[in-house]
């Protein structure tokens, strides 16, 4: 099963180094992502369908999970400047960027003490669960036309730069023009590194955060 959150995104720049590097992106929808077993897991009627092989993440899976995700009206602030109350799926507005993230405390659940949070539903093999993270994730740039040739495994260009450093503190250069540092949506799909420190940051108009288990 994929656990997925969803949180609209006018800016948001992810670590991807463990150290300073930031990629960055534009508007769009952040999209928090774990992969948990099934077996484990409280699940809905879409999942238990599978039956024995409900823990099983599969490419056909996983398709059908970005094609849920890209297909499915949520969002109404893709267009600021023509705000309305009818949701937009990300395919209707493909020039949206979107940034992924690893995030395996999704699956967390407190124990029936109230004491701890436990992640027995994670899926246990980090090989596994590596894997099917950036085959998600190629499975977005795919569905979104984006050419993988021309970009490293975070989504950043390979001829271009959209990252900024920051220094120890995560404050960037005072001196640079922070209008000139507002990066306009290009249809991205960035990803933090599977295994690293998420360090996140992201502007955002609201909430408006959806949690899905597809």
């Amino acid at each position: 099963m994929i656990r997925v959150v969803l949180q609209s995104m006018d800016q948001g720049s992810l670590l991807i180094d463990n150290e300073s590097k930031y990629v960055r992106c534009g508007r769009g929808v952040l999209m928090y992502v774990a992969f948990l077993d099934a077996s484990h897991a409280k699940t809905n009627d879409a999942t238990t369908e599978h039956g024995d092989h409900a823990s099983i993440l599969d490419d056909e899976r996983l398709q059908k999970a970005v094609n849920t995700l890209l297909r499915t009206k949520i969002f109404t602030h893709f267009s600021p400047e023509q705000m309305s109350n009818q949701a937009q799926s990300l395919e209707e507005v493909p020039r949206m960027d979107l940034l992924v993230v690893p995030q395996a405390s999704l699956a967390g659940k407190i124990n029936k003490k109230g004491n701890t949070v436990q992640f027995h539903s994670l899926i246990k093999n980090k090989e596994t669960c590596e894997s099917l993270y950036y085959r998600f994730v190629h499975l977005l740039r795919v569905a979104r036309n984006v050419n993988e040739e021309e970009i490293d495994i975070n989504g950043l260009p390979l001829h271009e730069s959209h990252f900024v450093e920051m220094d120890d503190d995560g404050n960037i250069n005072p001196n640079r023009n922070h209008h000139r540092d507002w990066l306009k949506y290009n249809g991205r799909v960035v990803c933090g590194t599977f295994g690293n420190r998420q360090g996140l940051r992201f502007a955002s108009e609201g909430p408006f955060t959806h949690s899905f288990d597809l």
